[in-house]
């Protein structure tokens, strides 16, 4: 195909002549796309596809298409097209088992919000590094005081034991055998304290103060000072802890150093409680906080995501390489 498109490019640099690729290289052409593409999301949006479909035509100006504004648009619909079923890799006939021979056999459609649904194993591992971890795992568990040990091997291993949970589709019983430290109490931690910390991490990696945008009090803490504090917040969210408990007595939101909401359950929800407080408020980003908003707004949410500042524009380069 590389070879192919080179030769094309060349004719047209020499005469101008585009080049319209037959069935099959342009099938091969959009398979290669799309799979680069997938993984970086499992739902590849309009303008990605069109980010996409402009950058072939920059790449290999040949493939440039007469009677259209862009000179990439029927790119970007085949690309579209190709890409209504996102779980290629999943659903292709030759990952099907044993005597489920039908393409259409167990076809994983996900739900919008399986992002990673089938990741890449880490770089410099491959499937027999993996699963020598695994066996490695079931030696480890049954030792003492191993948790980080445990831990660490089951976050590197996660791509191995997803892809075998949904190429395999195991028996329970046969899992739990295998992958016996899944069904651990400290594997089932509460989600909501791992997004506190990765969305503390979050601001910290922007050079900005968590301590201004989360105020943390423990149960016995002074009342008035608490208060004090509270009043003192342009905006930002508290949490009330017993020591020695992760899970908060109480969170909050305020703006303007007036509590306005309360009993939120966690710091994520609260996060998500201001954020959609500042839209209904019409009110701007905190100063200090501006990246961190900037981020949840125009990477994650995907809202005005077009126009970046350098630094987001940045982070998005570093995410996706």
């Amino acid at each position: 195909m590389e070879l192919e498109l080179q030769q094309k490019n060349a004719e047209y640099e020499a005469n101008g002549t585009l080049f319209k690729p037959g069935i099959k290289l342009k099938g091969v052409i959009l398979d290669g796309l799309a799979q680069e593409m997938l993984k970086y999301t499992k739902y590849p949006k309009d303008d990605q596809c069109e980010e996409v479909a402009a950058a072939v035509t920059r790449t290999h100006p040949c493939l440039g298409q007469l009677g259209s504004k862009t000179g990439f648009w029927g790119w970007k619909q085949s690309l579209i097209g190709w890409l209504g079923n996102p779980e290629i890799r999943v659903n292709l006939l030759k990952h099907k088992q044993e005597g489920q021979g039908k393409t259409a056999a167990i076809i994983k459609k996900p739900r919008k919000a399986e992002v990673c649904y089938v990741p890449l194993p880490p770089k410099s591992e491959s499937t027999e590094s993996l699963e020598t971890e695994r066996v490695a795992l079931l030696s480890e568990i049954k030792k003492r005081d191993k948790e980080p040990v445990i831990k660490a091997k089951m976050e590197r291993t996660f791509s191995h034991r997803r892809l075998e949970i949904v190429e395999q589709r195991p028996m329970i019983k046969d899992f739990m055998n295998r992958w016996p430290a899944l069904f651990k109490e400290s594997e089932c931690d509460d989600i909501d304290i791992k997004r506190e910390h990765t969305l503390k991490s979050l601001v910290i990696y922007f050079n900005e103060d968590p301590d201004l945008l989360f105020k943390e009090y423990l149960t016995s803490s002074n009342e008035d000072e608490r208060l004090r504090s509270t009043a003192a917040a342009v905006t930002g969210i508290y949490s009330i802890r017993r020591e020695g408990v992760q899970e908060p007595e109480d969170v909050g939101v305020v703006i303007e150093g007036t509590t306005v909401m309360n009993n939120l359950g966690s710091v994520i929800m609260a996060f998500i409680v201001l954020f959609g407080l500042i839209y209904a408020l019409d009110l701007s980003y905190p100063n200090d906080h501006k990246h961190t908003f900037e981020f949840c707004q125009k990477i994650l949410m995907n809202l005005d995501g077009q126009r970046f500042s350098t630094k987001m524009q940045q982070m998005k380069m570093k995410m996706f390489a």
